[in-house]
C-alpha cells in the first residue's frame, strides 16, 4: 500500500482538514476503482468542489452496488472532506458515524484507514463545537496507529490536530505538553514532512500564545514558517493567526494588525464565504482595528462580517462577536 501523503494537498492550499481526508484516499492507490477517487481528490485540489463531490458520491454509489466496505470508507472520507471545507459540518458527521459503524464490523479495513475516519470525525465535531468528542475521536485515531509502520507523519498530524482542540477547550497545559511531544517527534523522524512539521509547531505556537508566553509564540511560529511554501494558505493563516494574537498582547499593534490582515487574506484564498473560520478570521482583524482607533477600517470589516453571517449560520456553528 502507499504511505499517506499529505505534502501536495497542503501545497495545493487546501484547508487543514481536507489535507487529512483526501490524503487518507491514497492509502489504496493500487485498487482499479481508485481512479474515481484520484478524479475527486484532483478535482478538489483545483477547487472544483461540485465536480468533487459527484465524484465521490459516484464511487459511494458503487461501493453500495458491490457492499465494498473499503470502497465506501475511502469515498466517505474524500465526500467529508469536501464538506468540511465547505463548512458542512453535520452532514459530513452524519456520513461518517455510519462510515466508522461499518469500520468497526470489518476486520478488512486497516487501521489506518480507520484512524483516518476518526480523525476526520473529530474534525467534523471539532467544527460543530463538540469539543470533547473531538478530542476523543482524535485519541481514537491515534490508538489506531500504535505499532503501525511508517505511521509517523498520521501521528504527528493527529497530535497536533488534539492539541488544537484541547486549546479550543482551555486545557492549556494538556495543549501544550500534546504539540510539544508533535514537534519532537516531527524533529526525530525522517518520515515526517515539513509540512506535518510546520503544522506541529503552529500548534505549540498556539499553546504557548494561550499559556501567555506570547514571545516563546511569537519564536516557535516565525520558526515553522521556513518550513512551508508561500501558497500553503491553510498553514500560513494559522501562524499568521497566532503571530497577530501575540504580538496584540505584548502591544506590537502595528504588527498585529499586518499579521491578522495577512491572515485574512490566506483564508480568503481557500475558504468559502460560509466558512465559519473566515468570519473569526475577519472579526479578529476587525477588533485590532477597533482597539487602536481605526474606526473606518473597523466599520469596514464589520460590514463584511455582517453581510456573511447568513451564509455562515447555515453551517450550523455559531458566530463569534464582531465587537
Amino acid at each position: 500500500m502507499k504511505k499517506i501523503r499529505m505534502v501536495g494537498m497542503r501545497a495545493a492550499g487546501c484547508c487543514a482538514g481536507c489535507v487529512v481526508f483526501f490524503s487518507a484516499l491514497q492509502l489504496f492507490a493500487a485498487q482499479p476503482w481508485y481512479a474515481c477517487q484520484k478524479a475527486g481528490i484532483a478535482a478538489a485540489t483545483a477547487h472544483d468542489f461540485p465536480k468533487s463531490k459527484k465524484l465521490f458520491h459516484a464511487a459511494l454509489r458503487e461501493a453500495d452496488l458491490l457492499g465494498d466496505h473499503e470502497l465506501a470508507a475511502q469515498s466517505i472520507l474524500g465526500l467529508t472532506g469536501v464538506m468540511v471545507h465547505e463548512a458542512d459540518y453535520a452532514s459530513a458527521h452524519k456520513l461518517l458515524v455510519e462510515a466508522v459503524k461499518i469500520c468497526d464490523l470489518d476486520s478488512q479495513i486497516s487501521p489506518r484507514a480507520k484512524a483516518a475516519l476518526h480523525a476526520t470525525l473529530s474534525h467534523t465535531h471539532e467544527g460543530l463545537g463538540n469539543l470533547d468528542e473531538a478530542a476523543q475521536e482524535a485519541s481514537r485515531g491515534l490508538a489506531r496507529l500504535v505499532g503501525q509502520a511508517q505511521a509517523d507523519e498520521e501521528i504527528v498530524d493527529l497530535l497536533s490536530h488534539l492539541a488544537s482542540v484541547k486549546v479550543a477547550a482551555g486545557d492549556h497545559d494538556a495543549a501544550e505538553a500534546i504539540a510539544t511531544h508533535a514537534v519532537a517527534m516531527a524533529e526525530n523522524s525522517h518520515a515526517v514532512s515539513k509540512d506535518s512539521h510546520a503544522g506541529a509547531l503552529s500548534a505549540l505556537a498556539s499553546a504557548q500564545h494561550s499559556q501567555g508566553s506570547h514571545e516563546s509564540a511569537i519564536g516557535t511560529a516565525n520558526k515553522a514558517k521556513s518550513l512551508v511554501p508561500a501558497n500553503a494558505h491553510a498553514v500560513h493563516a494559522d501562524l499568521k493567526t497566532t503571530l497577530g494574537m501575540a504580538y496584540a498582547a505584548t502591544g506590537k499593534h502595528d504588527e498585529a494588525t499586518a499579521h491578522l490582515e495577512e491572515a485574512v487574506e490566506h483564508h480568503d484564498a481557500i475558504l468559502p464565504d460560509n466558512h465559519p473560520d473566515l468570519t473569526e478570521s475577519l472579526g479578529r482583524l476587525q477588533r485590532i482595528f477597533s482597539s487602536t482607533g481605526k474606526a473606518k477600517e473597523s466599520e469596514s470589516i464589520a460590514r463584511r462580517i455582517q453581510a456573511l453571517q447568513p451564509a455562515a449560520l447555515d453551517t450550523g456553528k455559531a458566530l463569534p462577536a464582531s465587537k
